[in-house]
Parts: C-alpha cells; sequence; structure tokens
C-alpha cells in the first residue's frame, strides 16, 4: 500500500529505479553524446544530400544550407565541448551558465575562453536568421 502523504504530494514522487540508475549527472551526459552521436549523423546525412541530391532550382540555395549546416557542426561540437546549462538563481533574479565540460574544473581562463565559443554560437546563430529570410527573399522575388 502506498504510503498517503506521496498521494497526497505528487511533486515529490520519483520512480526510484531510475534515480538509483541513473543518477541526474549521468543523464545529462547520456544526454549529451546520444545528441552529439544522432546530430552528427544527420549533419553527414545533409551534407550528402546537399552535395548530391540538390536539384538545379534549388542550387542557388545551396548556400543557405551550407550556411545552416556549418552552423549546426559548430554548435554541436561547442556543445558537447562545453556542455553548458543555464542555471536561475530566484534569489538574485540572475541567470547562469553551469558550465558541465569535458574538461573538470577548468581553469578561469578556459571557462571565458569556452563560454565565448558558447556565446559566439549563439549570436551568430541568431544574427544568421535575419541574413537567411533576406536571402530567401531574394531568391523568390528574383
Amino acid at each position: 500500500m502506498p504510503d498517503t502523504d506521496v498521494l497526497h504530494d505528487w511533486t515529490n514522487w520519483k520512480p526510484k529505479f531510475l534515480v538509483e540508475m541513473f543518477p541526474i549527472n549521468n543523464r545529462r551526459i547520456i544526454n549529451n553524446y546520444c545528441s552529439f552521436s544522432t546530430s552528427m549523423l544527420v549533419h553527414i546525412l545533409l551534407l550528402y544530400a546537399i552535395i548530391t541530391q540538390t536539384p538545379k532550382i534549388f542550387k542557388p540555395y545551396q548556400k543557405v544550407l551550407f550556411l545552416h549546416l556549418v552552423m549546426n557542426f559548430y554548435y554541436t561540437f561547442v556543445g558537447l565541448l562545453i556542455q553548458s546549462n543555464m542555471v536561475y538563481d530566484r534569489s538574485t533574479d540572475q541567470f547562469f551558465v553551469q558550465i558541465d565540460a569535458l574538461i573538470k574544473n577548468p581553469s578561469m581562463l578556459l571557462t571565458v575562453i569556452m563560454t565565448g565559443f558558447n556565446d559566439f554560437g549563439s549570436l551568430w546563430y541568431i544574427s544568421a536568421m535575419p541574413v537567411n529570410y533576406v536571402y530567401r527573399y531574394f531568391l523568390i522575388c528574383r
């Protein structure tokens, strides 16, 4: 018979076998490696499709596809190397980027460099979106 407190407070319920087998940190690591492997496989298939299967009518659009592919390769590698996690501190009302990199306990200089690569990837992706929309517009209206 389940404990009555668990029935009343369902937010504290956790399946014990999953928590014991896969602690949170291990689940994040497994998730990072699985998503990296899947992403690389899909990106390689996309690269093959862009190079060999693009019809002539879409050849001008091939540049945009390559740009997205390069950005995704970069962001996937940076994501694996840095493995950043956004943390929100309610007491100070601030966001922090927690780095759980392959290099454990990196120096401050290395942390700043890795965070710079992560920020560069994010800003590159954000700034490339409007450029892609303008490029698509000119391709369609041409």
